[in-house]
């Protein structure tokens, strides 16, 4: 399918629509019909203008089957769900990423992913900014004010937002932006600026380095444990794809300076102090979040293994909270198991992985034919995959649907790439060949 004006137009406006759904949609609007449906409105209407203009050469390869048998799996998980609004809003959830990444897959861009990049681009710098701006100027008050839910904090003495909402029991706003918690709003930071990290040469933008140093920033100050480090493995793994080296490695060893300096000046009463107490806390398992997890993923374990064919739709998070059996899980693919079933979550983990090494390969063809568009268009798609795959070890991100749409919308767009310019490469690859003999029969 061609990506035409009014395509794009559609595309980006579901893409704005999912990261402003929760403080917009949910918050403001009151969960206001036509803006909580309007999102699955688009995705219908792009999926049937694919199938509409291909349907005499829709071809299913292992990905879409390993999905299909996800999908079947998944009428277990609505046979046995709770309620029906329950079921409904599990199956959403699920639903729309993999909508999401199939349309994108099967649009040609033809050259025009620039125009998709910057809008998406500009939308994070905005998003950033402002979660910032909120977070360490406009306080907790003002998401108090739109409507945030609130409860009573014994160690605070008063009405607070949720304990995730802040950062180790200091009080700190942790950045949330428009996003419903500060670890989807890290996955979405997190894996956009290794996105566009990878991709910079290949876009272009004026003022982009100060741009990506406002994500970083507010990437950051979402103190979401799991994303920083999971962004950080995935940055190594595709270190020498990554531009502005040097200048990240001095930024990184000015602020080590700073805050060595300022934690040795403010001593043990200090905000350094207490942020380094934290981190050795989190890293022996002894605070309050990392040290509930391991009896929380046996459970979940434990009930995985009775359950082969999982147990139903709205038994796992804060979806499940109205449910008799209920887990946190606090694991994607503990929640896959739950959800429908151990075929279930094989089949989606064995299509994740089939992508990564799709995209792999196809990087590395890129590079060897020249193709830097390819080349890093084919690095970021896996790149933000293996990064997702990590931080889904320690949260039920795999129903964050607002965050797994644009994560899947990144992949998707690398997928289309490979589609659309299959024929182009194999002539250079060719040519490469051929003048590899020539040059050994020159010899």
């Amino acid at each position: 399918m061609k990506l035409t004006k009014e395509r794009r137009i559609l595309i980006e406006a579901l893409i704005t629509l999912q990261l402003i759904n929760y403080m917009v949609g949910t918050i403001i609007l009151k969960n206001f019909f036509l803006v909580k449906y309007l999102r699955d409105v688009i995705v219908v209407v792009l999926l049937f203008e694919i199938v509409r203009e291909k349907k005499k050469k829709m071809q299913f390869g292992t990905i879409t089957l390993c999905l299909l048998v996800f999908a079947f799996c998944g009428i277990f998980g609505v046979i046995q769900g709770e309620t029906f609004q329950v079921v409904l809003l599990v199956a959403r959830r699920y639903a729309i990423p993999l909508a999401v990444l199939f349309i994108a897959a099967h649009i040609d861009f033809n050259g025009e992913e620039q125009k998709l990049f910057k809008y998406i681009f500009y939308l994070i710098v905005v998003l950033s900014i402002f979660g910032a701006f909120q977070a360490q100027v406009l306080g907790d008050n003002f998401l108090r004010n739109l409507g945030y839910p609130v409860e009573y904090s014994y160690g605070y003495g008063r009405e607070m937002l949720y304990n995730s909402f802040y950062f180790g029991g200091l009080g700190i706003q942790r950045v949330v932006a428009t996003l419903s918690s500060s670890n989807i709003c890290a996955l979405v930071f997190g894996t956009s600026l290794l996105y566009f990290l990878v991709c910079s040469p290949i876009f272009n933008v004026k003022y982009k380095t100060i741009m990506m140093a406002c994500i970083a920033l507010a990437f950051l100050l979402t103190f979401s444990r799991s994303n920083i480090l999971f962004f950080v493995i995935a940055v190594i793994c595709v270190w020498r794809y990554i531009p502005y080296k040097k200048y990240i490695l001095t930024g990184i060893g000015c602020a080590a300076v700073i805050v060595l300096i300022v934690g040795i000046i403010q001593g043990q009463n200090g905000i350094v102090y207490k942020l380094w107490m934290w981190v050795q806390a989190s890293l022996n398992m002894t605070e309050s979040s990392a040290a509930g997890r391991s009896g929380i993923w046996h459970a979940a374990l434990e009930q995985v293994f009775k359950s082969p064919l999982g147990i139903g739709f709205g038994h796992v998070g804060a979806i499940g909270y109205e449910s008799e059996l209920v887990f946190l899980a606090e694991n994607s693919y503990l929640t896959l198991a739950l959800d429908t079933g151990w075929i279930g979550v094989i089949s989606y983990v064995a299509a994740l992985v089939m992508i990564v090494v799709k995209l792999y390969k196809n990087a590395e063809m890129y590079g060897r034919t020249g193709n830097e568009k390819g080349k890093r268009i084919c690095v970021a798609g896996y790149a933000v995959l293996v990064y997702l795959m990590g931080v889904m070890l320690f949260s039920n991100h795999i129903q964050d649907m607002e965050a797994i749409t644009l994560v899947y919308m990144y992949v998707g767009i690398a997928l289309s790439y490979v589609r659309y310019n299959r024929g182009i490469n194999e002539e250079k690859l060719k040519a490469l060949f051929i003048r590899k003999i020539c040059k050994r029969g020159n010899r």
